[in-house]
């Protein structure tokens, strides 16, 4: 099964066909779209005597130009992203002293405005508008588009790369897997969760370790891109999930409950607690779903415990009540 089709083929038949051979600074190969996936990004590619580190600005409309400095090399592959749309960018190469300005002309990105219009960015930001991923910077301007359909926004990595939701999906509506891209829409690996994937994931730069919500929670080795750990949990209607860096451990919620896993894959529950000559205050803060289910749930697991069922929290006084009150 190949969740992004016969794409990942494609793109090796692309990589295979880009020679840099021929090509210098002051003649480069300028390939815009390089990879079929977003037609605001290229790759200027050319061949030099010396092992050089060249530096590339995208110059920007409003004084905001982007640079971005490359590895030494002799063979040059440079991506160039976050160009406009429907324009005639300029890119200025620069290898030591030398200068070259190469012109991009772009086609026309076709993306509902109107869904930008929330956005409260300062910088550019990577969304997802109508299952297309969208980079935006802070005047609104659209420089990215992948042409391919992605569910959800993306996870980043600490390599510069991202984990996006395949729009793919099974029977019972979950997704078929991941992906790992970069920039100009290049995908470096797939990974087809067996069971299905439910949107829900959460990354450990520290540990380079990526937690994803199927049937189980799996912990994936981005390197290796193999499950190192996985447990059972609840089959509750998650809706949050995330690594709590300061902790150093996984929260999953759902409107009512919490559960905390730790790392090695332990689960902090009520159990690792002693809760003795302790009175344990139970609350939600959704706006339809009751408590009565767990708080009954707990008292039956748990008749030890002296468990107080409040309220609902609808507002910021409400929960200024509810703390004054337990203090």
């Amino acid at each position: 099964v190949n969740i992004v089709d016969n794409y990942l083929e494609f793109q090796k038949g692309v990589d295979s066909e880009i020679d840099s051979y021929g090509y210098t600074f002051d003649n480069p190969l300028v390939i815009v779209n390089s990879y079929d996936m977003n037609p605001l990004s290229a790759m200027i590619v050319f061949q030099t005597a010396d092992y050089v580190s060249p530096s590339i600005i995208v110059k920007g409309q409003n004084n905001d130009d982007i640079i971005y400095t490359y590895s030494k090399s002799k063979i040059h592959h440079l991506p160039i992203y976050c160009l406009y749309s429907d324009y005639d960018n300029d890119v200025i190469i620069k290898v030591g002293n030398t200068s070259k300005v190469i012109n991009i002309k772009t086609d026309t990105v076709d993306v509902d405005n109107t869904k930008l219009l929330d956005l409260d960015n300062d910088n550019m930001v990577i969304t997802n508008v109508d299952n297309h991923l969208v980079i935006v910077d802070r005047y609104k301007n659209i420089r990215g588009y992948f042409t391919k359909e992605f569910s959800g926004n993306p996870i980043y990595l600490k390599d510069g790369h991202f984990i996006l939701s395949t729009y793919q999906t099974n029977n019972d509506g979950s997704y078929m897997g991941i992906v790992e891209v970069d920039l100009l829409g290049k995908v470096y690996n797939q990974f087809i969760v067996s069971n299905g994937y439910y949107g829900l994931s959460t990354y450990d730069d520290s540990k380079n370790m990526l937690y994803v919500l199927s049937d189980e929670l799996l912990v994936i080795d981005v390197q290796s891109w193999s499950i190192i750990r996985e447990y059972d949990i609840d089959s509750l209607n998650y809706k949050y999930l995330e690594y709590n860096k300061e902790l150093d451990k996984v929260i999953l919620g759902t409107d009512n409950e919490v559960i905390v896993v730790d790392t090695d894959g332990s689960r902090n529950t009520i159990d690792s607690y002693d809760f003795s000559n302790k009175k344990v205050i139970l609350y939600c803060t959704s706006g339809g779903s009751s408590i009565d289910k767990t708080y009954n749930d707990l008292k039956n697991s748990y008749p030890d415990i002296d468990f107080i069922k409040d309220s609902r929290l609808y507002s910021n006084s409400d929960i200024d009540s509810f703390v004054n009150s337990v203090k």
